[in-house]
């Protein structure tokens, strides 16, 4: 029998993109779940007939088993089948002849029965097992079946696709030859779950030409548990359609390019970044997009007399920017004034922007003191709250070694640590001050 995928239904029972998208938020932020990228996405997943073996829910009747055990031990021709079963010949044909045309028994060149491989599992499990055919949707990544809520979901081909939307082509290649592991059925506890009967017993393999690659329409979710782990998979609009198991970096391979949303080239959208960031004060010393299609900027800052003054001393772009002591934030939205659209969009489109700091130059010793800023001040909410689990000031400040007193107390007067600036100041006015931060 071949069961075919249910035909999907025209329009999602879940209501809009834009809809699912909020109820999405909702639900992994009650789950504590910090998102970084929420964005629509295609997902590939493979149409397979999967050929399996399933057990009949009704029992074999006792004479069937019986016969079956018989050829099971041996014996092989009517006379004796006849003779141990105590059937007459003509009564025992009718019999047979079911067994065989089910493919329980064969009869070879010399006319004696023989027990097939299902005819041994019919016997060992007590009902008929019989060979079925079975459509199923696997996951282009992984190769993990999917739920069977996702069978209802539209689908769309390549043909459909192409010239329409971004279609990833390291995922074009190399997918039609899935690894069957997760298809163990030993492992799968609910296979209603999986589109699967709860009689079947085992995966024979995937029917020869019927492989054919298709995609569904989903949210990819990019975010960080509450205790900083990678809590990032990709949700089909139904139920279930939480697909996890998926690493990051494959999620990220089914981006866009840099630009395509905004049919320009990448380099046209990273030379856009680097005059945003130009604009703050910043040098570039060096862009690129890497071998992930993500943009990477390498940045540097002259000294300011007053860090106040310097456009690019705010905590949120201090604080995204890397260095060789800490890794920075990564920037997924970046929203810029674009030629022909009437407001800004975001030029990343999902990707990833990594800023890094040149080594040894006046930005990193700036992005290492927000940091310690950072330090400083739950250092000093904690000394409020009585609770001494905090640095010494000094010693935070000291981090900071290539700035001097005043340039940490003009880096917090312009990034707002006000208690922080009132701190330094005091531990200015000690007896030690150059203690404090060297120069």
């Amino acid at each position: 029998m071949n069961t075919r995928p249910n035909p999907p239904k025209a329009a999602a029972a879940l209501g809009s993109m834009q809809a699912f998208a909020q109820r999405t938020s909702e639900r992994l932020a009650c789950a504590g779940v910090r998102l970084r990228l929420i964005r629509e996405s295609l997902y590939p997943v493979v149409q397979v007939d999967v050929a399996l073996r399933e057990r009949s829910k009704d029992r074999m009747s006792d004479l069937d088993l019986t016969l079956l055990r018989l050829v099971g031990c041996g014996v092989g021709s009517i006379d004796a089948l006849s003779y141990l079963s105590g059937l007459a010949r003509h009564r025992l044909a009718p019999r047979l002849a079911p067994l065989d045309a089910q493919g329980l028994l064969r009869v070879d060149a010399g006319g004696r029965y023989q027990l097939t491989e299902l005819g041994a599992l019919s016997r060992d499990h007590g009902c008929m097992t019989t060979e079925s055919v079975r459509g199923m949707l696997l996951c282009g990544l992984s190769g993990r079946p999917l739920p069977a809520p996702a069978y209802e979901l539209p689908r769309h081909t390549i043909a459909d696709l192409r010239e329409k939307r971004y279609l990833p082509r390291c995922l074009l290649e190399g997918q039609l030859s899935l690894p069957l592991h997760h298809l163990d059925v030993g492992s799968i506890e609910q296979k209603k779950r999986f589109n699967l009967p709860d009689e079947v017993i085992g995966v024979l393999g995937v029917v020869a030409g019927s492989t054919q690659l298709l995609f569904l329409e989903g949210l990819m979710c990019l975010g960080v548990g509450a205790s900083g782990e990678d809590r990032s998979h990709f949700v089909l609009p139904c139920d279930h359609g939480a697909l996890d198991g998926v690493p990051t970096e494959q999620l990220l391979g089914l981006l866009e390019p840099l630009g395509s949303g905004l049919r320009t080239e990448p380099q046209v959208v990273l030379q856009a970044i680097c005059e945003h960031y130009a604009a703050f004060g910043l040098n570039i010393a060096d862009a690129l997009i890497d071998d992930d299609g993500n943009p990477r900027l390498t940045l540097c800052a002259k000294a300011c007399p007053d860090l106040r003054s310097a456009p690019w001393a705010t905590r949120s772009l201090l604080g995204s920017v890397g260095t060789r002591r800490q890794r920075g934030a990564t920037v997924h939205r970046l929203a810029l004034p674009w030629p022909g659209r009437p407001f800004k969009v975001d030029v990343l489109g999902g990707r990833a922007l990594t800023l890094q700091a040149m080594p040894d130059s006046h930005l990193e010793a700036c992005a290492d003191a927000i940091r310690s800023l950072r330090a400083l001040e739950n250092a000093l909410r904690r000394r409020a709250g009585e609770d001494d689990g905090g640095g010494s000031l000094e010693g935070l400040l000291a981090e900071c070694a290539v700035l001097t007193a005043a340039d940490v107390q003009a880096l917090a007067h312009r990034c707002h640590f006000d208690a922080v600036a009132r701190s330094i100041e005091a531990i200015a006015r000690s007896a030690e001050p150059d203690r404090v931060v060297e120069a």
